[in-house]
């Protein structure tokens, strides 16, 4: 399914459909509020019962991102490789690092996580001025991740965690290309060089 949405929209590339284009601009706009108030209560609700509530509500919410790539592709804006792996497997790192796990162990890294989110789909959503602190919160929260799962690799031996290292590299890889290719970016996609002009 994925793939003829995909295939379709390459030969329509910027022009997606205009209801797509509505729903996702008020889409990225509710899910920038969802993500900060995750944020604020995955700080400031300490409970242990309601820190493993707040576990799998943040671990459904990777199903909800992985499903918006059909928004953006729907939209006409074509992801990079990075957005796409990281919404498509991140319910896989969080099955594994957030469900059944201490809350000590995935806490920090899904408060920056809803935090970088809220900035970005805040900029989705029309909000330009949030496009510089992306980099940083973005870095952040990839970099606190891989060093939060190198810490629980080496805890336990490799018993745990190896999931969540494997998939934090390579958005790690897939984010320096990011990076390192980045023209503009506008509405949300990072629109990359096409190569020698």
């Amino acid at each position: 399914m994925g793939l003829a949405i995909n295939a379709f929209m390459k030969s329509r590339w910027r022009q997606g459909f205009p209801l797509a284009k509505s729903v996702q601009r008020i889409n990225n706009n509710a899910y920038a509020i969802f993500s900060l108030i995750l944020c604020l209560s995955l700080i400031f609700v300490l409970q242990a019962e309601f820190q493993q509530k707040l576990g799998y509500i943040y671990h459904l919410s990777k199903f909800y991102e992985a499903a918006d790539i059909y928004l953006f592709l729907l939209s006409g804006y074509f992801p990079n490789a990075h957005f796409a792996v990281h919404h498509l497997t991140t319910p896989v790192l969080t099955a594994d690092s957030v469900i059944g796990q201490p809350v000590a162990d995935w806490r920090i890294p899904a408060i920056l996580n809803t935090f970088h989110h809220f900035f970005m789909y805040s900029f989705f959503g029309g909000r330009q001025q949030f496009r510089k602190i992306l980099p940083v919160t973005g870095t952040t929260q990839l970099v606190v991740g891989i060093w939060k799962a190198g810490a629980i690799v080496m805890e336990t031996g490799g018993e745990r965690g190896l999931i969540a290292v494997g998939l934090y590299l390579v958005y790690a890889v897939l984010y320096a290309k990011e990076l390192h290719d980045v023209k503009k970016v506008w509405g949300g996609v990072t629109i990359t060089r096409k190569g020698p002009e």
